[in-house]
């Protein structure tokens, strides 16, 4: 179309991205990356930190309405990151468990295709062997002579 510009009608040029951007991509994005696990981990450590936080700022009030706000501010708050770190953890691990499961499929199918192909090289060979035999003439039966 002769009304675009010209710089729409080529492919359009990225800048190449920097060592550190693929790294992180490649360990975020690799199913066998510990990476999420173990942030898991550490979100839900800070979350029992928060927890232990609420408790010993609210150990030594006596009024209750002195400790609700550090309860809510530090208790629920640490409670949330528990379990939101034990989620990541747990979504970390099954991903790695599911790319294992995936290699060793692969490597059982890998496996069964040779045995298949195996297989059915060994029926060719015997197929052609019999063929083989059928074609060559039988020799002629001798009669004994009897006695």
């Amino acid at each position: 179309m002769p009304d675009q510009p010209a710089a729409l009608d080529g492919p359009i040029e990225r800048p190449a991205p920097s060592r550190l951007a693929l790294l992180t991509a490649r360990i975020r994005l690799a199913p066998e990356s510990p990476v999420p696990v173990y942030a898991g981990l550490v979100v839900a450590a800070v979350g029992f930190v928060l927890i232990g936080l609420a408790w010993s700022h609210t150990a030594a009030l006596a009024s209750v309405a002195l400790q609700i706000p550090y309860l809510i501010s530090e208790g629920l708050t640490g409670i949330g990151l528990v379990l939101a770190g034990l989620c990541l953890a747990n979504a970390g691990a099954r991903r790695r468990e599911t790319a294992a499961q995936e290699r060793q499929l692969e490597l059982l199918a890998g496996i069964l295709r040779q045995v298949a192909d195996g297989v059915v090289d060994a029926v060719a060979a015997q197929t052609v062997a019999a063929q083989t035999a059928r074609e060559q003439p039988t020799p002629p039966r001798r009669l004994r002579a009897s006695r």
